[in-house]
C-alpha cells in the first residue's frame, strides 16, 4: 500500500472575479511511521519464516520501518531487506562480554532512532529486555510456546509485552502474573491455497507425509506401524516421515524391521519456509504428537490444502475433529488405518476436511489481520 501523496489545492481567480479567493486547504498531516526493531536468534527466521515473511510484508504495508537485529551469519532469506534494515551482531560477543555487546548493539538502535523492540520468539526476550531497558523503550515479545511464560514472568517489573500466539499461551502467561494490560492475542498469519489440493494428480500414488520432532518414540511407532498395515492391505500410497531428534535411530530400525525401506523416504527437518512445498506434492498429513510450540506444522499442512490427522489427546485447538481436521487415537494404530483407508478410498471425505481447514484458516488466521493487529499496537506504544 503506498502512502497517498497530497498536494495542496491551487485557486485561480477570475480575471474579472469579484469572488474572495477561498484559503488553500492544509497538507493532511503524513501517518506517523514507528521504527521497530525486530530481535531474533540465529534459527528464528528459518523455523517461523511462515509467520515471519507475510508479517513483515503487512507491516511494511502498513508503513511500519523494521531493523532487523540479527546474529552475524544468521539466517534471513525469508525476509525483505531492503526496505527492511539490518543490525549484525556477532553471538559470541554477547557470550563474552555481555555488558559491552549491549552498549554497542543500543548505540546503533539510537542512532537508528527505534521506538520499540520486538523480540520474535520467547528465547530472544533476556536479550531483548536487556536492550530495551539500555535503550528506553518498550519490549515487546512474540510467544509460540507454552514454557515461554517462565522465562517471561521471571523478567522482572515491568513485563514485556507479550504477544501469545494462542489462547493457551495466553492463559499460561497469566498464570505467570502477566498482566492483562501487557497481554495481546495475536495468532499466526498464514498464506493459504483457495481450494484443497489433495488427490489432485490420481495417476500417481497417495503421498502421505508425518511430520513431527523426533522426541518421544511412542506415537512415530504408531504411525510407522500403520503405515506397515496399508501396506499390507496393498494400499496406493507412499510414505514420508519428516523430522530429526533423540529417537531417530529407533525410528529407522523401526522401518527396517516392518519392512518399510522401499515404500518410505526418511527426510530430515525441513526450515518452515520449505514446508508448503513439500505439502504441495503430498495428499495426506498425519502430525504425530504435539509440537513445544504453537503447532505451525498443522498449521501450514492445513493452509496448503491437505487433511490433516493428529492424535485426539495432543490436538492443537484448531485442529476440530470432523471439521478443520481427523484426531485419531494417539497409540491407536487400528483407528488411523481406519481413517487413512477413508480417506484413500473416498476422496471427496479428504477433500471436505481441507476445504473446512482452508476456511477456518482465513478466518481466524489471515496475515493480513495478523499485521494490522500488530501495527495498532506499534502505534499505540510510540
Amino acid at each position: 500500500m503506498a502512502l497517498n501523496e497530497y498536494n495542496k489545492a491551487v485557486i485561480e481567480m477570475p480575471n474579472n472575479s469579484s469572488q474572495k479567493v477561498q484559503p488553500a486547504q492544509a497538507e493532511p498531516e503524513q501517518a506517523h511511521r514507528p521504527r521497530v526493531a525486530w530481535l531474533v536468534g540465529r534459527d528464528t527466521v528459518e523455523q517461523l519464516g511462515s509467520v515471519v515473511h507475510p508479517l513483515a510484508m503487512g507491516l511494511i504495508e502498513e508503513l511500519v520501518e523494521l531493523v532487523l537485529v540479527c546474529p552475524l551469519n544468521g539466517v534471513t532469506g525469508q525476509l525483505p531487506i531492503p526496505p527492511i534494515e539490518v543490525i549484525p551482531y556477532r553471538p559470541r560477543e554477547w557470550w563474552v562480554s555481555r555488558a559491552r555487546a549491549i552498549r554497542s548493539i543500543s548505540d546503533r538502535l539510537v542512532a537508528a532512532k527505534i521506538e520499540l523492540i520486538h523480540a520474535l520468539d520467547g528465547g530472544a526476550a533476556e536479550f531483548g529486555n536487556q536492550l530495551a531497558s539500555s535503550v528506553g523503550v518498550e519490549l515487546l515479545v512474540s510467544s509460540y510456546c507454552l514454557a515461554d511464560a517462565e522465562r517471561l514472568g521471571s523478567l522482572g517489573s515491568p513485563s514485556p509485552i507479550v504477544l501469545a500466539a494462542s489462547e493457551a499461551i495466553a492463559e499460561r502467561m497469566r498464570a505467570k502474573h502477566i498482566s492483562d494490560d501487557r497481554l495481546h492475542l495475536v495468532r499466526p498469519g498464514m498464506y493459504h491455497v483457495s481450494s484443497p489440493t489433495c488427490f489432485d494428480q490420481v495417476q500417481r500414488s497417495a503421498a502421505i507425509v508425518a511430520c513431527c520432532d523426533f522426541d518421544n518414540f511412542g506415537p512415530i511407532e504408531t504411525v510407522l506401524k500403520a503405515f506397515a498395515t496399508l501396506r499390507d492391505k496393498s494400499a496406493d500410497a507412499v510414505f514420508f516421515l519428516i523430522g530429526s531428534g533423540q529417537c531417530e535411530k529407533q525410528a529407522r530400525q523401526a522401518v527396517h524391521k516392518l519392512g518399510l525401506n522401499d515404500e518410505l523416504t526418511f527426510v530430515d527437518r525441513m526450515p518452515a519456509w520449505q514446508m508448503p512445498g513439500i505439502f504441495k506434492a503430498a495428499d495426506i498429513c498425519v502430525v504425530p504428537q504435539a509440537a513445544r510450540r504453537t503447532d505451525l506444522t498443522c498449521l501450514m499442512a492445513m493452509a496448503a490444502g491437505l487433511p490433516l490427522l493428529t492424535p485426539a489427546s495432543s490436538a492443537p485447538q484448531f485442529a476440530i475433529d470432523g471439521q478443520t481436521a481427523v484426531c485419531y487415537g494417539g497409540c491407536d494404530e487400528g483407528d488411523l488405518v481406519s481413517k487413512l483407508t477413508e480417506m484413500l478410498a473416498c476422496h471427496p471425505v479428504a477433500k471436505a476436511i481441507a476445504e473446512g481447514a482452508i476456511e477456518y484458516i482465513h478466518t481466524n488466521h489471515s496475515p493480513a489481520q495478523m499485521a494490522a493487529t500488530t501495527s495498532q499496537l506499534y502505534r499505540s506504544l510510540t
